[in-house]
């Protein structure tokens, strides 16, 4: 949420980014809990949407 809240104040300043930045962004934050999301987001050949990666999230979150 705490990220989402800068990409939301960047994007008020005209200075939005990327889905796909936003997505690099959580993963380089992600506590090692979360390793095996991390493994399947970036050997996916078609990039994640932002609510794609949070799904995935989620899912890993439910299961722990």
């Amino acid at each position: 949420m705490k990220i989402k809240g800068y990409c939301d104040s960047l994007a008020s300043c005209g200075e939005a980014i990327s889905e796909q930045e936003h997505v690099t962004v959580i993963l380089n934050y992600l506590s090692p809990e979360y390793e095996s999301v991390l493994t399947i987001i970036t050997a996916s050949p078609v990039p994640y949407s932002v609510q794609g990666f949070i799904t995935k999230l989620l899912d890993a979150e439910a299961r722990q």
